[in-house]
């Protein structure tokens, strides 16, 4: 995603993905034997890598921060 509507989307995430403790946390809890299913793996909206990417949930702390602020 880039600026849509005023809002930085790539800006904020680079930032998030730039956070050491974060990688550290996703090292520590990510499972890589583990075998999703197919489904979840597919592009989805606006994740090209499926519902179980790491954008999401970097990208959703923003959303509801947003959310929350908007309006």
């Amino acid at each position: 995603m880039t600026s849509s509507a005023g809002i930085p989307w790539d800006e904020h995430v680079i930032k998030l993905q730039a956070t050491s403790e974060l990688e550290a946390i996703r090292t520590e809890i990510e499972d890589k034997n583990l075998k999703y299913p197919e489904f979840y793996l597919k592009p989805f909206h606006a994740y090209d890598e499926g519902n179980l990417c790491w954008y999401a949930p970097e990208l959703g702390a923003y959303l509801s921060q947003l959310a929350c602020c908007a309006g």
